[in-house]
């Protein structure tokens, strides 16, 4: 499957993972959003970030519907994935 939609042009490492049941992939970008996208159908059903450096990894909890991000900025973010928001909500910044 191809995922589109994330932009990485240098050589940074962007990591990715399977949310809960593996219905979602998360993954950071170069644009400093994180991207979820659907397994089966390869379309972004959520964007999470406004654009402040790259993000370079994206892990979730794996008991829960929430999702870490840590980019350039040094910052790591949390979220909060729910499927009847378009954008995802951010749950806490730690410095």
């Amino acid at each position: 499957h191809l995922f589109k939609a994330h932009q990485n042009t240098s050589k940074n490492f962007i990591r990715t993972s399977f949310g809960p049941n593996e219905s979602l992939i998360a993954g950071g970008s170069e644009d400093g959003r994180a991207y979820l996208w659907d397994v089966n159908t390869c379309f972004v059903v959520q964007t999470l970030g406004s654009g402040s450096g790259p993000v370079y990894s994206a892990q979730w909890n794996a008991n829960q519907s929430l999702l870490a991000t840590c980019g350039h900025d040094g910052a790591a973010r949390t979220w909060r994935y729910d499927e009847d928001k378009p954008l995802g909500q951010r749950v806490s910044d730690h410095v």
